[in-house]
């Protein structure tokens, strides 16, 4: 079981390396080729469309995990009805993204490039069920497949706008929604077979039951995501394009490091429903020792970071981005809380005090927008990667207390 652990943990690694890596070469691409200021406006694009990614999962996936393992006979019904659930949950979030847009006082430019990006959140509402086959499972190894294929068009549909000079902020938004599409149809090619119209395709009655589970988590996490993105939001208003690409380059390489402690829980996350429903004293030990690895390696990849940051981003993005380098340096100072929080997270989940998350995330959002609000103007990108590591801290600190101090409730799905 360790070894299939490290495996599909690996699996994820190189999936998420391969799609973050591809993006952070379009980055290059696009500011070297096009300048500082298309690549701040197409981080803008990014950052509105990512948003609401938080949002097409709303902690369902975690509900659903559950119900995979302990009902495996059942898998192929529960894929299919939640998969058409997924469908107009989709569609609906994309045309909520559409109402917030118009109220945005972003170019006309920004808006339509938006616009085209825009469906990107409906496959990423189905993507998310195919993914609860892979982490329920455990086989990452299929995503992989969709994610480096997905990852592979997007740098070469991308180097050949450039090469054709036909490369603008219209055709990069088209093409990034083009390559998360791609994602998404091989992914479902590879888990079809879950998929049946032999069942109800429509359970109101589940879904009503899936959301209320749903609901501690996925406010939480979307408390959480306004919390994560809310400096870029900021930035985009108080600031100009180029600084929003500045942190927008630096974070994604900080979200490649912060994956780590991210999918070693997710290969984890099984283990520990049944390790936990087994003995609770082996749940402690191998919860001890995943956070203390975790830890371990938090702290040398810091030393790491304050290194190299200022080196890497002169090498590879150019001397206009050697701000980028001063950000991930702040961001990589607080790695030792970002790979703590992630393990306590799940722990609350697995001992039934998710409902504590909720307060855990919007105390952290709270503190988090108000320190923004006041910094941001004046302090541009350096106040939002400051504000970031102070507010993980904030999150460390409450996870810990509601882990000590919370008390077990859970509804079951049926």
């Amino acid at each position: 079981m360790k070894l299939k652990i490290a495996l599909n943990t690996v699996c994820q690694l190189i999936a998420k390396f391969a799609t973050t890596f591809s993006m952070l070469l379009v980055t290059v691409l696009v500011t070297r080729y096009l300048g500082d200021q298309t690549m701040g406006e197409f981080a803008i694009v990014l950052t509105f469309v990512g948003t609401f990614f938080v949002l097409t999962d709303f902690g369902m996936n975690s509900i659903l995990v559950k119900e995979f393992v302990k009902k495996d006979a059942n898998s192929e019904k529960i894929f299919s009805k939640v998969f058409v659930f997924k469908l107009f949950y989709g569609l609906f979030l994309m045309f909520v993204s559409w109402l917030i847009l118009a109220f945005l006082p972003y170019s006309r430019e920004i808006k339509v490039s938006i616009l085209i990006a825009s469906p990107v959140i409906l496959l990423q509402s189905l993507a998310n069920v195919p993914n609860v086959i892979f982490q329920s499972y455990l086989k990452y190894e299929k995503r992989l497949i969709a994610s480096v294929v997905g990852s592979i068009f997007a740098v070469i549909s991308i180097m050949a706008l450039i090469y054709t000079d036909t490369a603008n902020l219209y055709s990069l938004s088209l093409f990034y929604a083009l390559s998360i599409f791609v994602v998404f149809i091989i992914a479902f090619i590879l888990v079809k077979d879950y998929f049946s119209t032999r069942h109800k395709l429509v359970d109101v009655g589940y879904y009503k039951n899936l959301f209320i589970l749903s609901l501690p988590i996925g406010l939480s996490l979307v408390v959480n995501m306004l919390m994560m993105y809310a400096d870029r939001w900021i930035l985009s208003i108080y600031s100009s394009p180029e600084s929003v690409g500045i942190y927008y380059i630096a974070f994604k390489v900080f979200e490649v490091i912060i994956i780590v402690p991210t999918f070693f829980m997710n290969a984890l996350y099984p283990v520990m429903i049944k390790t936990h429903d087994n003995s609770f004293n082996s749940y402690k030990k191998l919860m001890t020792k995943s956070i203390s690895s975790l830890i371990l390696v938090a702290v040398i990849t810091s030393f790491i970071v304050y290194l190299t940051a200022d080196f890497l981003f002169v090498l590879v993005w150019g001397s206009s981005m050697l701000p980028a380098g001063t950000v991930l340096t702040i961001l990589g100072l607080g790695l030792i809380f970002f790979f703590t929080t992630a393990p306590l997270n799940w722990m609350l989940l697995v001992e039934k005090k998710q409902k504590y998350l909720i307060y855990v995330y919007s105390i952290a959002f709270l503190f988090n927008l108000v320190l923004n609000l006041i910094f941001i103007p004046q302090y541009d990108y350096i106040a939002a990667a400051t504000t970031t590591v102070f507010t993980e801290f904030i999150v460390l600190l409450l996870l810990i207390m509601a882990l000590k101090f919370g008390k077990p409730s859970e509804k079951k799905l049926s």
